[in-house]
């Protein structure tokens, strides 16, 4: 059932792999027959222990099915197996225009190399056969196998899981109700699949090293000193409160971004003020959000917010010079905000550009032209330079 669950020979449409779909039924078919020999091997050993016989027999059966088992385990580690269904035949006649990309390329690397790591360890397991070391191979065996099952097991739960988020982010309640624009879904749908991504490898991993002969008692003990925190000289490391502080964080930002969203769409439209009055009341919540968020993850990490400020006094000097500009233009896109020389929907010139005002951020100011052009005007040239504002008073 596993096997037809992942690799879905016979429904090319439901596979979890990107194998050839001939390839698919040799590798499920080979896995099944590693399987049956497994099972041969436990149905002789479980019916003839009552008889009885010489450790001698015992020694060869062991070996003949433990040599087996390995060879058909490198029988399934072939290249030929593994090519992904992008490398078909029709492909060859196409010419080939440009190289796979550098992420491809990686990764092929990867899965090479852990087939070399498998291939190593199988062929490992027929010399420790061969060499009279039963239970060693036997261990190798089991090991191999039992990982395998582990891989597939959570290779089935990472696509499922994956999928439920993708139909979570295509609901009404994310589209409608929550407002979320199709960008910031397909972020959250990138990040939350990246998070189940790497809890799987963590566990797949844990339970691997269990099943290779690592101690459980000891990987408790390193995981809860990791959660719970270990000291680098005097600074304490916590993995559980770096956790914690980004889904603070993210947490925080996501109910500030819609609730400025429900803000400005909903709420301020009834209160007809002016849209230059909207637009800074909305820009003025979402800058409280933000510092917020900072502060509570800040304090979720258990750092202290005066060791901050000396660490910001300290390097104000560097900032002043280096981050002159961005700081200017920030301290300029504020008072713009409350003082309203120019707002949102005004229609300006500013040097050889003349427009509308569609946005004001906290860096730039971003005017739509006649023709259609947006142009990116720093806040500090709106504060320091003569501009025209056409409705400004009326």
């Amino acid at each position: 059932a596993l096997v037809r669950a992942v690799l879905a020979p016979a429904m090319p449409a439901w596979q979890l792999t990107a194998l050839k779909r001939r390839n698919a039924v040799i590798v499920g078919r080979r896995v099944i027959l590693i399987i049956g020999i497994i099972a041969a091997d436990f149905f002789i050993r479980e019916s003839a222990q009552p008889l009885g016989l010489s450790q001698a027999f015992w020694s060869v059966q062991g070996a003949l099915f433990g040599v087996v088992e390995n060879i058909l385990i490198l029988l399934l580690l072939l290249r030929s197996l593994w090519e992904p269904i992008e490398e078909d035949e029709t492909a060859e006649e196409a010419p080939a225009v440009t190289g796979p990309e550098p992420s491809e390329k990686k990764s092929s690397r990867f899965w090479a190399g852990l087939r070399i790591l498998i291939g190593i360890i199988a062929f490992g397991g027929i010399v420790a056969f061969l060499a009279g070391y039963s239970r060693l191979g036997d261990h190798i065996n089991e090991a191999l196998i039992t990982s395998a099952a582990i891989a597939a097991v959570l290779f089935l739960l990472r696509g499922l899981l994956r999928e439920l988020v993708g139909i979570a982010l295509r609901s009404e309640l994310a589209k409608r109700h929550l407002a979320l624009p199709h960008t910031t879904r397909s972020t959250m749908k990138f990040w939350v699949r990246a998070l189940l991504d790497a809890a799987l490898i963590v566990c797949g991993v844990v339970l691997m090293l269990i099943v290779w002969g690592v101690p459980a008692d000891d990987l408790s003990r390193l995981s809860g000193k990791a959660l719970t925190g270990f000291e680098v000289g005097s600074v304490t490391i916590s993995i559980t409160d770096i956790v914690t502080s980004l889904v603070v964080f993210a947490l925080v930002l996501a109910i500030t971004r819609v609730l400025q969203r429900a803000l400005s769409d909903r709420v301020l439209p009834e209160t007809h003020l002016a849209v230059g009055v909207q637009h800074s009341l909305a820009a003025g919540f979402g800058y409280v959000g933000i510092i917020l968020a900072i502060t509570l993850t800040l304090s979720t990490l258990g750092i202290d917010l005066s060791n901050i400020a000396l660490i910001a006094g300290a390097l104000s000097v560097g900032i002043g010079f280096g981050l002159q500009n961005v700081v200017n233009n920030f301290v300029s896109g504020l008072i713009l905000l409350i003082e309203r020389p120019i707002q949102v929907g005004d229609w300006v010139v500013v040097g050889t550009n003349e427009g509308r005002v569609k946005r004001i951020s906290v860096r730039a100011t971003e005017i739509e032209t006649f023709q259609r052009a947006s142009v990116i005007v720093p806040n500090a040239e709106l504060l320091s330079n003569s501009v025209t504002n056409w409705t400004h008073k009326d």
